[in-house]
């Protein structure tokens, strides 16, 4: 009994002993590389304050009483029992499920017949769904309005002359109409997802199936599609996910007809009279259901136990469809009109007819809708504001990010896996949330942003980082790090073997995501119609004050300029990353 007693306080001893040897170790560590310490602290402090206390004030907000500021659930409980927020957070989950169901319903097929069937221009397909991308879904909106309104939609009013009708037969305003308008554009999530993994399997199990004698569309339905089931459920967290934090096109296809959705509830209690409380207390649900939708997604691509991928594939026979693949392919064409020829030609109509609502002629074509637009004061104000804040905020994207993915990847310092989860957190907060947590922060205090321009490119480098930095995260994994390495043994600082050789190596990743984030922040509207003002206004709210005056001329007109930039920006990222990586470009 004595001895083993006395064995207790030795092994506690020996426990404390190794926890502040580990201890030592790390401070040793950081000494030993206190350059590379300091920059990780100054990454995680700048995140902290620019995100975390953000987001706290909004939480705390949300939790205390309006009048006194004592804490109370009070908001809480009037969320719940409000009306408005039930049906807005209804309609929220019904958009968000049906654009879900549609999205895989469409896209499911599409992927199958280009990866695996003999369907008709199914290289032309996979192309054209790419650039469904460089669409925004809020100008999809707007041109499916000019196309679908139930007044002088122009495919309405042919349809009415068609067919001699007295009334326009379908009305795109509503429920219904957001989730045909989410459809079109959310779609590649799912199709992009299930062709990859398509393509990637080990063909197996397949070509077991039909050795015991399955034919190749029962093989598909048993084997097959089971298999791909975590990127149909990968892909469509992301659909679920868009369609829930999206704001443009429930306020433009919703608001007029009074259907709101979480989004436009909380722009909503922004107008007079204001009620920040609520508002803050609004954008929680929102966060969680961002939270439980990457949850999703992260264990869908994690579970490796539906989806075999072998080292080599074999040779796959596509299955022959016959007519009915050219029904496959009219489908997917069908599809991809609707998302971008359509909606483009809408706009390109509106933008030149000289008087909307009359026949395309002649006599009723002009260019001054884009005369008034490119010398307006206000409309050439938003497009100056809209490049600065597209360029900058890709600009501080790519700097922080570099960094960031170089300390995650290239040290061993005690914190990176912090720093990961901080610039990660970036993606989980929709526009709005965001948009309400940074004016609680900076409207007053020690630094008072609200109302310039530095908010909003505060916002669009929050929303970017995550996607620079995983750029830059797969192009050092692909970089030896001997190179580096090798330089510091010849005598070079860490910090100039990293700005001589690492940088330069990975530089078409990074710009790669920077023009990516260009694209993404030109047409940003969640964030934009809460935090922009009087001579901050950026392109998107201004398309959308032009569509609430019931300006299509110019709005078409602007619109139209935002697609073009977003294709050229994108032709322009494809172009640089396959000359980089093209070993022999000098």
């Amino acid at each position: 009994m004595t001895s083993s007693a006395s064995l207790l306080p030795s092994s506690a001893a020996g426990g404390r002993g190794i926890s502040s040897g580990l201890a030592v170790a790390a401070l040793r560590k950081i000494r030993h590389e206190r350059g590379k310490a300091l920059l990780l602290a100054g990454c995680v402090a700048v995140l902290g304050y620019f995100l975390i206390y953000p987001f706290s004030l909004m939480l705390v907000r949300g939790i205390q009483d309006p009048v006194t500021g004592a804490l109370t659930l009070s908001v809480y409980e009037a969320m719940i029992t409000d009306p408005a927020f039930y049906a807005a957070f209804q309609s929220s989950l019904i958009i968000s499920l049906g654009t879900l169901a549609v999205c895989v319903v469409l896209a499911v097929p599409m992927a199958w017949g280009v990866s695996r069937s003999d369907m008709p221009y199914r290289g032309t397909i996979r192309v054209l769904t790419m650039l469904t991308f460089a669409t925004p879904s809020f100008l999809g909106a707007i041109a499916w309005i000019l196309l679908l309104g139930p007044g002088g939609g122009e495919l309405n009013l042919f349809i009415r002359w068609l067919f001699d009708l007295e009334s326009s037969p379908f009305n795109i305003f509503g429920t219904g109409g957001i989730i045909f308008v989410f459809s079109l554009y959310l779609y590649p999530y799912v199709f992009f997802a299930v062709c990859t993994a398509l393509d990637n399997i080990d063909p197996a199990m397949e070509e077991a199936a039909a050795m015991l004698g399955a034919s190749k569309l029962r093989t598909t339905f048993t084997v097959t599609l089971p298999l791909v089931l975590p990127a149909v459920l990968a892909g469509g967290a992301l659909v679920f996910l868009e369609s829930t934090v999206n704001f443009g096109v429930p306020a433009i296809v919703g608001l007029p007809v009074h259907v709101e959705t979480l989004t436009t509830r909380i722009y909503s209690l922004f107008q007079f009279p204001p009620q920040y409380e609520m508002a803050a207390a609004t954008a929680v649900p929102i966060i969680l259901i961002v939270g439980l939708c990457v949850l999703i997604q992260r264990m869908a691509i994690g579970n490796r136990t539906y989806v075999t991928v072998g080292g080599i594939s074999g040779r796959r026979d596509r299955v022959r469809l016959g007519r009915l693949g050219w029904v496959l392919s009219g489908l997917s064409f069908t599809v991809i009109a609707a998302s971008i020829l359509l909606p483009f030609l809408a706009l390109l109509v509106t933008s030149l007819k000289r008087t909307f609502g009359n026949p395309v002629g002649f006599d009723n074509l002009t260019l001054q809708h884009f005369k008034n637009v490119l010398l307006g004061s206000t409309a050439q104000d938003a497009i100056l504001n809209s490049l600065i804040l597209a360029a900058g905020a890709a600009t501080v994207c790519m700097v922080l990010a570099v960094i960031a993915a170089w300390l995650v990847e290239r040290t061993k310092l005690p914190g990176r896996g912090l720093l990961t989860l901080l610039v990660m957190a970036c993606f989980s907060f929709p526009g709005v949330a965001l948009a309400v947590a940074l004016i609680y922060a900076f409207s007053n205090g020690p630094l008072v942003l609200y109302g310039t321009m530095w908010i909003l490119l505060l916002s669009y480098s929050i929303h970017g980082l995550p996607v620079v930095f995983n750029y830059a995260r797969i192009g050092l994994r692909q970089v030896n790090p001997e190179l580096s390495d090798a330089a510091e043994i010849l005598g070079a600082s860490w910090h100039r073997a990293f700005r001589d050789i690492t940088v330069p190596l990975i530089k078409s990743g990074i710009i790669s995501g920077g023009l990516i984030v260009f694209v993404l922040m030109m047409r940003e509207f969640g964030s934009s119609v809460l935090l922009s003002g009087g001579g901050t206004e950026v392109v998107a709210v201004i398309i959308y004050e032009f569509a609430e005056e019931g300006d299509n001329g110019r709005m078409a007109a602007l619109s139209l300029i935002v697609f073009v930039v977003n294709l050229i920006v994108v032709a322009a990222a494809h172009h640089l990353r396959r000359a980089w990586s093209d070993p022999d470009n000098s």
